[in-house]
């Protein structure tokens, strides 16, 4: 296998974990990026143009981000330890799924498993929390 740069779709070095995490639609045709250092869940569409930017009191340092095949956005993050679902268009919260309190500390990355209808997510403290999503 060989590689080649093809394009660089998105750049911010305003600090050190600026394109923390990302996921990709299943149509490829949007991108979610997590910015730990600014709070946010960055939207962009196949071609680098920023098309949303989302912050939220509920998302303290973002860490992952998954898509499923069906659109729906989850974000986990570490500071104030939560799973959030976002609309597809990146642009507002839906739910807050998850928090410290149901034993949620320092998500760092999540998974959806369509047979099941679970969110697994990892954390700190050596948990991995599944939740079911109806």
């Amino acid at each position: 296998m060989s590689g080649k740069k093809v394009k660089k779709l998105y750049e911010d070095k305003s600090g050190s974990q600026t394109v923390d995490k990302s996921a990709i639609s299943y149509d490829g045709k949007t991108i979610y990026i997590t910015n730990y250092d600014e709070h946010q869940l960055i939207t962009l569409d196949n071609n680098g143009n920023k098309l949303a930017l989302l912050t939220d009191p509920d998302m303290k340092k973002p860490t992952g981000v998954h898509v499923t095949p069906a659109g729906h956005v989850f974000v986990c993050c570490y500071d104030s330890g939560t799973v959030l679902q976002v609309d597809k268009d990146g642009e507002k919260k839906l739910a807050t799924l998850a928090r410290k309190e149901d034993g949620l500390y320092g998500p760092g990355d999540l998974f959806f498993s369509s047979s099941t209808s679970s969110l697994i997510v990892g954390g700190e403290k050596d948990t991995l929390l599944v939740i079911k999503i109806n």
